[in-house]
């Protein structure tokens, strides 16, 4: 099994590794998600120690049968994040980081799922259970088109709940547009801003069921944000972004740099570039190309799948759903430049 990847819950379609539980219906409720994923444990606090006992050389003592001898002396500020059914440690946060336990998250994915179009899509367990990730579909799709261009995909919109339980993230809940035929993702409307309503973010301090009348409007900041982005790819479709425009555009996303790179890092460059021209013009990109939205789709593709050809491919739900790539970002902010889109 995937180091990466524990548990989950799959609606409809299996995940890409295969693995997990996969269902051919949507679950009504947190809970029965939460059965489906084998999320049948929790997050809880224990007390977190250091160990404090060297020998004269100030080296620590090992010791064949007890691996090290000492003592051991409780963390000033520090606690541990475990795992209620094994005791594995999650995380040594601070004193002061707030559980989210997997009850309350339900709160706060119930209280997005309130819409008879909102369906439980995704809830998987990540790292050990330091991550845990749910993703609810509204089922509105949409085909991007625009006078007789038209996208053979439909598009349709999510959102994305993500909370670690390791002390290094929040619990965010964010909105995020998903491109079936190759399942490559967009973040909705403005990719540079974190306060247009498209992400709600949930410290884990005591004042953060204080924000949940705030993720209550994340579906309908979600589907605004869907509608900006339909907008905005409608009117891309509308660009023409012949060969040159390509050419122009990977010189700015992907640029070789200057003199004196060397030959490896040149033909990592004129790979990727490959790469996304074959994407460009395969059965994926079928009908948009020679667009600026046909551009777009084909960098999304290529961020999503292509970019991390090194990581490992267990990261592959972080990557395309959590992720606000700013290899994403910079596609998007050269084709506005190149097409002359404000």
């Amino acid at each position: 099994m995937p180091a990466y990847f524990e548990t989950g819950m799959f609606a409809h379609e299996a995940a890409w590794h295969g693995m997990g539980n996969v269902v051919d219906f949507y679950p009504g409720t947190w809970k029965e998600a939460r059965k489906l994923a084998e999320l049948n444990w929790d997050a809880v606090a224990a007390p977190a120690y250091e160990f404090s006992g060297l020998d004269s050389k100030g080296k620590i003592t090992w010791d064949a049968e007890v691996a090290v001898s000492g003592a051991y002396r409780a963390m000033t500020g520090k606690q541990r994040i475990v795992r209620n059914d094994t005791g594995a440690t999650i995380g040594v946060p601070g004193i002061n980081y707030e559980i989210i336990d997997h009850n309350a998250i339900g709160e706060i994915v119930e209280a997005l799922n309130t819409d008879p179009n909102v369906k439980y899509e995704t809830l998987v367990v990540l790292e050990g259970g330091a991550h845990i990730v749910a993703v609810i579909r509204l089922d509105e799709p949409r085909q991007i088109q625009s006078g007789r261009k038209k996208d053979s995909s439909l598009t349709l919109p999510y959102v994305a709940l993500s909370t670690r339980h390791d002390g290094t993230g929040a619990c965010k809940a964010l909105a995020t547009s998903v491109r079936i035929v190759c399942a490559n993702t967009a973040r909705a409307a403005d990719w540079e801003a974190e306060g247009n309503g498209t992400v709600f973010t949930f410290r884990h301090a005591r004042s953060w069921r204080e924000r949940i009348p705030e993720a209550q409007q994340a579906l309908a900041g979600a589907r605004s944000a869907f509608h900006d982005y339909v907008d905005f790819a409608e009117h891309m479709m509308t660009v023409k972004f012949g060969d040159l425009d390509i050419e122009r555009f990977l010189e700015l996303w992907m640029p070789i740099g200057v003199a004196g790179d060397s030959k490896r890092r040149v033909q990592t460059v004129l790979d990727a570039r490959g790469t996304y021209l074959n994407i460009l013009n395969s059965d994926t990109c079928a009908g948009i190309v020679g667009t600026g939205y046909g551009a777009y789709q084909a960098a999304t593709e290529w961020a999503d799948h292509y970019a991390h050809p090194g990581a490992s491919q267990d990261s592959y739900v972080t990557r395309q759903l959590i992720d606000t790539s700013r290899v994403k970002r910079s596609a998007a902010r050269y084709i506005r430049e190149l097409s002359a889109i404000a």
